[in-house]
């Protein structure tokens, strides 16, 4: 399977345009924004490349911040990014004005004044979103086959020119960057409200939030560069727009993408970090037990690592919710599904792992989604058992996991019921191995087995306190665990711990109340 770097990273791009809650194309039309201002300014080849890149992928570290930002924004941190992206986020005029027009229209009036009045009464909140968002980046880009200098880049999404609540400021933010910030912002209004009001909202940011220069340019030329970008899809021109020469992924480098897709989709909620990687390898092992040769249970674990990608674009709230959802909820959340085949059909190389993954909620009896179509092919058969026992066997918001032998039995039932084939379920329940029972003698970076059951919980989203009280220790001595945890593995805050931990297998460790302090 070949397939093009920029297609893999503009997939993904279109992921990233739904987490954060901007207009779908949004992040590509910035690219070929940000990509012609670079050849207009007459950079070289390798900043131009690297403008693209850091371009497309500038919002991959929105989903690290999903949680926060549905907290602050009463469990909507979809509508909450997009309101953000419509206005300068250091005015407290324009944030409320933004807030009132874009975030939650349908909540109650008493709530969306108590939380626009929470936001902009301290936007200082927004730096510790916005440092994660750029430290996630940084460590997801690094997964993809762009270069060194991108990860280096995506450090710099939110400083701004007039270096207000930012690590930089004038020329000291690189060139590229600057160019990659003022081309998200216009892209994002104009994708929304069209090209006039784009540049009526956008050029007046002239000498605060965006570059002189790159101001300049964009107001002289407007009609060259901002051609094309507000068309129904800007797909084939951004992939016309890549700089050089056009690369193409070999396995690894394409399985270590659908990797960073996996992780980046995951993390919209602590209950579901490395829920993509276990269903891709016991995917990949039940697949033996059918029979399916060795290409096509490749190509299973890399739809498995994708199938989840369109979690993006429902809102952390939903996810985290403890309660039962109301029936327009749960349709929000099976629209996750047509969200997934929305960001992988694009890509020509991509749509035989689409057609696998976006059939992972089809039943046998036609009760499933998005289609309500027959589960038919043995492969989707197999990625469909498999991610109802995973699911089944790890904790959830309104529940705590199953045992292994419950969940087995649980996924009998499903069968017997007609709603999944037989031998899928039998050959991922053989691939579970409810036999056998590995136990690890040792863990990476020093752990001892009492920090890495931290490390789990505190991957999940818990407190301090709530740590304590699940693990039968005081705050104090949680804390401490905590301290240990973050200088061991040198990990930057919990988003990128919980990284860590979905990379090294430590974020499934159960542990039982312990008796005392330990």
């Amino acid at each position: 399977m070949k397939i093009r770097t920029a297609e893999l990273v503009g997939g993904l791009s279109l992921a990233t345009d739904m987490g954060a809650g901007l207009p779908l194309q949004s992040g590509i039309a910035a690219t070929i924004l940000a990509t012609r201002m670079a050849a207009r300014l007459g950079l070289s080849a390798q900043q131009q490349r690297d403008t693209f890149y850091a371009t497309v992928l500038r919002f991959i570290g929105c989903s690290a911040t999903a949680s926060d930002v549905a907290q602050m924004g009463a469990g909507d941190d979809i509508s909450m990014n997009y309101a953000l992206g419509m206005c300068d986020m250091t005015d407290p005029k324009q944030v409320a004005d933004a807030l009132n027009r874009y975030w939650a229209k349908s909540a109650d009036d008493s709530v969306r004044r108590a939380v626009i009045r929470a936001v902009t009464d301290d936007l200082s909140q927004m730096a510790g979103i916005t440092t994660m968002h750029c430290s996630q980046g940084m460590v997801l880009s690094k997964r993809l086959s762009v270069g060194d200098n991108v990860p280096r880049l995506l450090n710099h999404t939110y400083d701004r020119w007039d270096g207000v609540a930012s690590t930089q400021e004038g020329d000291a933010i690189p060139i590229a960057a600057r160019l990659s910030n003022l081309a998200a912002g216009t892209a994002i209004v104009l994708r929304s409200l069209g090209k006039q009001m784009a540049l009526e909202m956008i050029l007046p940011r002239k000498g605060g939030q965006f570059c002189p220069g790159c101001i300049e340019l964009l107001d002289k030329e407007r009609d060259t560069l901002l051609a094309g970008l507000d068309a129904p899809s800007c797909w084939e021109l951004f992939l016309d727009s890549e700089p050089g020469e056009s690369e193409s992924l070999d396995a690894a480098a394409f399985e270590n993408g659908c990797t960073a897709y996996a992780d980046y989709a995951d993390q919209k909620s602590g209950y579901l970090l490395g829920h993509s990687r276990r269903v891709a390898k016991l995917s990949f092992f039940a697949t033996e037990a059918v029979g399916l040769d060795l290409e096509s249970r490749q190509r299973l674990r890399l739809s498995a690592l994708l199938h989840d990608v369109g979690r993006a674009g429902v809102p952390s709230g939903l996810w985290d919710k403890p309660t039962a959802l109301t029936i327009h909820e749960r349709q929000i959340v099976q629209s996750h599904n047509a969200h997934t085949e929305t960001v992988l059909k694009l890509a020509t190389s991509m749509r035989d792992v689409c057609d696998r993954a976006v059939g992972v909620h089809e039943r046998s009896n036609k009760t499933g989604y998005p289609r309500a179509a027959s589960l038919d092919d043995v492969e989707i058969s197999v990625l469909a058992a498999a991610d109802v026992y995973e699911a089944l066997t790890h904790d959830r918001p309104w529940r705590q996991a199953f045992a292994p032998d419950i969940a087995a039995n649980m996924l009998l039932d499903e069968a017997k019921a007609g709603r999944l084939p037989r031998r899928a379920v039998s050959s991922v329940l053989d691939a579970a191995g409810h036999s056998t029972k590995v136990a690890a003698d040792a863990y990476p970076a020093g752990l001892t087995q009492r920090e890495v059951e931290v490390l789990a919980l505190l991957t999940q989203g818990l407190s301090t306190k709530l740590i304590s009280e699940r693990l039968g220790m005081s705050p104090k001595t949680a804390e401490n665990h905590v301290g240990h945890v973050y200088d061991k593995t040198g990990a930057r805050g919990r988003a990128a711990a919980a990284l860590y931990a979905v990379e090294h297998g430590l974020h499934e460790t159960f542990s039982a109340p312990a008796s005392g302090d330990a």
